[in-house]
């Protein structure tokens, strides 16, 4: 009986493989007896011994006959018990979504269902739950790149899985897994050309994840590598493989993540697609000829399908090709096949070629346009197609994907492709004067264009059918995701978003609306600009204008005020679509609220399930801007809390529709702590919300307790913490300016209490005392702690307000609000050394003195408060005086020289307003009213521009150097007109000349050039100095008769003595060039002579480094020089960290290699080499270097000792 047909009861099984076992160890036995009974053989010795090796041979073959036989036995028999391991790919599961699995390994009996089983243990039994399943093919015992679903609906945790073939009574080793509530997903088209390639979009991933993109399971065929999920998205393209085939199944795409940073590394999200047959053909193009073949290659078809002889097709667009014939031929098992098409003649006059292919069974495509073209030398006869594949909706945009075809054209010349003027691609023709090109749009105006071919040699051209490349515009990440609507990605105030808009017109301008912060415009030329820079565009007063191709592209940050999570911002351009008809958008992150604990609860040590609210936080699975995420922490105090929540315990935990609520254990702490909430993997340090709670534990002792003093947010209050007092209430004190204050008797919670207390802000600087007083026993005990008021000096923009200013033109007014002062002292207030108001320290604490930003220099002025009688300051503010944004002089930097024409534009003054009646008839004519330091200086037309603003210009008046004005400009409207007015009876006209100003004023600062009324604008070649004078006129002066010479270098301007007094000029104007470079010291060579300057007054900047040599930038340009001149020095800390020291900085590199005394050192501007004689490299370095090379000798002596003596033995 075959013990391979024996019946599948385990126990029958292995008494028969007993049976069989005993059978092969009797043959043995009785083998053995057999060489005994010959062993006493009365036979002759030296035979016996013969036979005996004999016998012994025989045995020794024997023996291993039988026990090959007996593993056979062993091994042939079916296994009917799961065993081994398996490993499963991923090993990170989203709960209650099918997943698609690979899994290797284990071993089960052939052919049978392995069922798949999931416990929160290692340890697995008749109630563990089932999640999937795969049946072993037939004779296969255990799992090679099986593919499978799995689902599990287990809660967020870590568990095990396990397979089992026989109804769960054995099982394989378990495998731990991960189980998570990030559910990332895929998309792409359900069907794909073999050999073609398709967008894969992925959504909802670990933000800032790595993706790897695989055919058919995770590990598999990689067809796309290293995509970056920013913020949980992503969109790639992959390449689809030709051996891919057109069957009833179909293929798989799994996205992984693949960086072990990632929060879920490993998880995946897979989708499907069917296979589309395709086509090549070669040649691609032939001849109008009597007759020719074509190879026709085909890809994605149905294994085993069969073509018909003469069954392909090919059809002309424009005349016909006959005798088509073909070999029958059969599709191989990877859906592909190669035949050969003859036919008799094609009479087409040129153009594309349909192929028909008919297979049995049919595919799902058997027609393939343009796979051929027809194509004969005509120059009367040109073809050209210029086909466009839009990328969205039905729009031509810049970036969409073209092909150019020409036919007919000469043979082999250079054929280039133009939309308009702007060439597009170019390709060479062949011998039937065929040519074919596939590109992009490149940034072009939006506009219709004529696609044409031009033979520019032969001046041959042929025209397509016009298209419009029509504008569209994105908003992106700084990881390039498109801020799409679907949903809104959730990003923080000071985020980065950058504008790319495509195909605008460049005599126009733009903006981008943001319906939260600027439903007018991000750009403005005045304050509220929010735009951060311009990469290609040109900003104007009106908007931006994009670059000559039409494209613009800058970057904006929202800069919000909300402190509500989830407000949603629109994001659009005015009549200017959106790229892929995509809605544009973001959404806000707020400031998240704990609502439970409450301020300042009163907790006890070890508390268990105690409760913990957090609300505005950002929802789960959001997408999130580069940096932020959708997982959070606690912490109490530093220390961190695992929290509790959908049965999971955890550190790291998520707010599912923004909302957390969770328990934790309170931990074994003391006093007043901060529960601090943070993004996962921040330090309690970058908390995003914070709220107080006090741990306490009731004392046994009268003198126990411990107090903590916390300002609050408003200045004056603050919170006061006692905890561990014994269960006795006590009485609790502050202390002010006018004595101890009873606060009042504290009820105690667990030997702790909270309560708020108000000194106020009038207190003078310095640190007052809080304390408890508990009597008992006739003794009274005492607790002790402080608070420190800080003079603090605040500059508000309005009456005793909260907003503080701290920038602002000349004239704004600023309200002074100072605290910690003496109460009924006396103080001045200066700004900079201007005294501006003198008042007590109650009234200046409480914010309603103020004056007006005087006439300053623009830039950083100091506030201070100095008491009458000292001049040592108190307390200080710093105030940036900023240009007026209404009022631009075309000069430099708010400075003038005598007799410039200064020449302004200002606005903000209003608009004039006219007696009732009163009709302007004529243009109105304008004048503006210079006003120097509160004093008229001049009266000068001005004109009024379309943006409504006033333009003119006057002269900059002479005087001592140094000397600075408040430029103040006043303005009047003067108008014609009719004026009707009543009588009595009925009512009269007349005509008048009326003049109204203009209703405000606007100033800034203006001050006057040094240079003696003169300045040095331009020296020509032949040595002639142009001076602009105080009287406005140009002079032209002989450089010999300026007696000129270099006195001082700073920056990129030149100090000049002259016989016409000191003067400025710029490096440039003196054509200043640097001859030479010594020990930090520049020699200048300009017009005026030889000069010399340290290199820092050249603004100079080392911009690279290569071996002994610097490239250093200076204002007259970039130059090369030794380090040596540069004065560097070289010095060696932590290991192989340099540190290299020279006149303009310092730099830090890695010590790479040390060779013949010479060390490399690889910094961030290049590689620079250094002499170890010379620099100070550490002496242990050295010396590890020594002993390394000492022990490599001594082992190479070691083995040529032992291979001396291996070969004396030999021989």
């Amino acid at each position: 009986m075959d013990i391979r047909a024996l019946p599948r009861n385990r126990n029958t099984c292995r008494q028969k493989v007993h049976l069989r076992h005993r059978y092969l160890v009797n043959s043995y036995i009785l083998i053995f007896n057999k060489l005994i009974a010959m062993k006493t053989n009365k036979e002759n010795f030296k035979t016996q011994t013969f036979r005996n090796k004999r016998i012994a041979t025989v045995f020794l073959t024997a023996v291993m006959i039988l026990s090959v036989l007996m593993i056979l036995t062993v091994g042939t028999q079916p296994s009917y018990a799961a065993s081994g391991s398996v490993t499963y790919d991923p090993s990170v599961f989203t709960n209650g979504q099918s997943t698609l699995v690979v899994a290797n390994g284990g071993t089960f009996t052939a052919g049978s269902t392995v069922y798949f089983y999931v416990s929160s243990t290692d340890t697995f039994g008749t109630s563990s739950a089932q999640v999937g399943s795969y049946t072993l093919p037939t004779g296969t015992t255990s799992l090679s790149n099986a593919v499978f679903h799995v689902t599990i609906s287990e809660t967020p945790g870590t568990y095990y899985i396990a397979a089992s073939d026989d109804n769960r009574a054995t099982f394989t080793s378990g495998s731990q897994i991960v189980v998570t509530a990030l559910s990332p997903s895929i998309k792409m088209s359900s069907s794909a050309t073999a050999g073609g390639t398709a967008m894969v979009t992925g959504s909802q991933f670990d933000p800032g994840s790595t993706v790897d993109i695989y055919l058919q399971y995770a590990g598999g065929q990689v067809v796309a590598s290293n995509v970056l999920a920013a913020t949980g998205n992503f969109s790639t393209t992959i390449n689809i493989p030709n051996a891919l085939y057109q069957t009833s199944s179909t293929y798989y795409v799994v996205a992984q993540e693949v960086s072990s940073s990632s929060l879920n590394s490993g998880i995946t999200a897979s989708t499907s697609f069917t296979a589309l047959p395709s086509i090549s053909v070669s040649p691609r193009d032939i001849p109008m000829a009597a007759s020719s073949t074509i190879v026709v290659n085909g890809y994605g078809f149905n294994p085993g399908a069969s073509i018909s002889a003469n069954s392909v097709t090919l059809t002309a667009q424009s005349g016909s090709i006959t005798g088509e014939s073909n070999a029958a031929s059969t599709v191989n098992t990877n859906g592909q096949f190669s035949l050969t098409v003859s036919f008799d003649s094609a009479s087409a006059n040129g153009g594309a070629v349909t192929v028909g292919i008919s297979t049995s069974p049919s595919s799902s495509s058997s027609s393939f346009p343009n796979a051929l073209y027809v194509s004969q030398s005509n120059a009367t006869s040109l073809g050209f197609n210029f086909a466009v594949t839009p990328t969205t909706g039905s729009t031509y945009n810049v970036g969409d994907s073209f092909t150019a075809t020409v036919y007919n054209f000469p043979a082999s010349q250079n054929v280039e492709f133009y939309l308009g003027t702007t060439e597009v691609g170019s390709t060479s023709t062949d011998s039937n004067g065929f040519g074919q090109v596939t590109s992009t749009i490149p940034a072009l105006p939006g506009n219709t264009y004529y696609p044409t071919a031009e033979v520019s040699s032969m001046g041959l051209y042929k025209q397509s059918t016009s298209l419009t490349i029509s504008p569209d515009f994105m908003v992106s990440n700084p990881g390039n995701v498109i801020m799409t609507s679907n949903p809104s990605e959730y990003i923080p105030s000071n985020a980065v978003l950058t504008v790319t808009a495509y195909g605008l017109n460049p005599s126009d301008t733009y903006n981008l609306d943001d319906s939260l912060v600027a439903s007018g415009g991000v750009y403005s030329s005045g304050a509220s600009n929010l735009v951060t820079s311009i990469s290609v565009g040109t900003a104007s007063s009106s908007g931006i204008y994009p670059a000559v191709n039409g494209t613009l592209i800058f970057s904006y940050s929202p800069s919000y005020a909300t402190t509500t999570t989830g407000s949603t911002a629109t994001l659009t351009m005015t009549g200017i679509s959106a790229y892929d008809g995509y809605t544009f958008s973001y959404k806000t992150i707020g400031a998240p609220t704990v609502s439970s604990p409450s301020s300042f609860s009163i907790l006890t040590q070890g508390t268990s399930s105690t409760s913990l609210t957090v609300s505005g936080l950002i929802p789960f699975e959001s997408p999130v801007y580069p940096g932020i995420s959708y997982y959070y922490s606690a912490f109490m105090g530093s220390t961190a809390l695992s929290l509790t929540f959908n049965s999971i315990t955890s550190t790291r935990v998520y707010a599912s529709g923004g909302s957390f609520s969770g328990t934790f254990t309170v931990p074994y702490l003391s006093g007043a702590l901060d529960l601090n909430i943070t993004y996962s993997g921040a330090t309690y340090s970058s908390s995003i919300a914070t709220q107080y709670v006090v741990i306490s534990t009731q004392s046994t002792s009268y003198s126990s307790g411990t107090l903590q003093i916390i300002p609050l947010s408003t200045a004056g209050n603050y919170e006061v913490v006692g905890n561990d007092y014994y269960n006795k209430n006590p009485k609790l004190y502050y202390t002010t300016y006018a004595g101890p204050q009873l606060q009042g008797t504290e009820s105690l919670t667990n030997g702790a209490f909270a309560v708020q207390v108000s000194p106020g802000t009038s207190n003078p600087a310095g640190t007052y005392s809080v304390f408890t007083e508990l009597s008992s026993g006739g003794l009274t005990y005492f607790v002790y702690s402080s608070y420190t008021v800080t003079a603090n000096l605040t500059l508000l923009s309005t009456s005793g307000g909260t907003t503080q200013i701290y920038s602002g033109p000349i004239g704004t007014a600023l309200y002074v609000k100072a605290g910690g002062l003496v109460p009924q002292s006396y103080y001045n207030v200066y700004f900079g050394s201007t005294l501006e108001l003198t008042d007590t320290g109650t009234n200046l604490a409480a914010g309603t003195d103020s004056f007006n930003v005087p006439t300053s220099v623009p830039g950083t002025h100091a506030v201070t408060v100095v008491p009458v009688g000292s001049t040592t300051s108190v307390e200080s503010a710093v105030f940036d005086v900023t240009s007026n944004p209404d009022l631009t002089l075309v000069t430099d930097s708010n400075y003038a020289f005598p007799g410039e024409l200064v020449q302004f534009t200002v606005s903000g003054m209003g608009t004039p307003t006219f007696p009732s009646g009163f009709t302007a008839g004529s243009t109105p004519t304008y004048t503006v009213t210079v006003n120097l330091n509160g004093t008229p200086y001049v009266s000068v037309p001005a004109f009024l521009l379309s943006s409504g603003k006033l333009t003119g210009a006057f002269l900059m008046p002479n005087s001592n150097p140094g000397s600075y004005y408040q430029l103040t400009l006043w303005a009047n409207e003067t108008a014609s007109g009719s004026y009707t007015f009543s009588t009595t009876p009925g009512t009269q006209t007349g005509y008048t000349t009326l003049t109204e100003p203009f209703p405000h004023s606007q100033s800034d600062y203006l001050g006057l050039v040094s240079g003696n009324g003169a300045l040095v604008t331009g020296i020509s070649q032949s040595q002639i100095a142009q001076l602009e004078t105080d009287i406005n006129t140009t002079l032209s002066v002989p450089i010999s008769q300026l007696d000129a010479s270099v006195t001082s270098i700073q920056n990129s301007v030149a100090q000049i003595t002259t016989a016409f007094g000191t003067m400025q000029a710029s490096l440039k104007t003196i054509n200043a060039t640097v001859t030479s470079i010594n020990s930090g010291v520049a020699t200048l060579q300009t017009t005026l002579g030889q000069v010399s300057t340290s290199l820092s007054s050249l603004n100079s900047t080392v911009v690279a480094l290569n071996g002994d040599t610097a490239k250093i930038s200076t204002a007259v340009g970039v130059f090369s020089t030794t380090i040596n001149n540069i004065n560097a020095t070289v010095t060696l800390s932590n290991g192989n960290i340099a540190t290299i020291k020279t006149d303009l900085g310092t730099f830090t590199g890695n010590v790479t290699s040390v060779s013949n005394g010479i060390a490399t050192i690889q910094t961030s501007l290049g590689t620079i080499t250094a002499n170890t004689q010379s620099t100070a490299f550490p002496t242990g370095m050295l010396f590890i270097l020594e002993i390394v090379i000492l022990v490599l000798a001594v082992i190479a002596v070691a083995f040529s000792a032992v291979a001396m003596m291996n070969t004396r033995k030999k021989y």
